[in-house]
């Protein structure tokens, strides 16, 4: 199985960025939306190690 994108939903976006950073090697951050599919502000991270994207 492969998982293309595994969701972390966050009170603090910035602050889960800022944690992210700390554990992973991030190759690109996306900007931060407002999906109102979700009622959410999203981004994805994409992982140096993984080649997934968490949003």
């Amino acid at each position: 199985m492969k998982f293309h994108h595994i969701g972390i939903a966050t009170d603090d976006i910035d602050k889960m960025i800022s944690k992210m950073k700390k554990y992973f090697k991030i190759e690109n951050i996306t900007e931060i939306v407002y999906d109102s599919n979700q009622n959410a502000n999203v981004c994805m991270l994409t992982l140096e190690s993984w080649g997934g994207y968490y949003d």
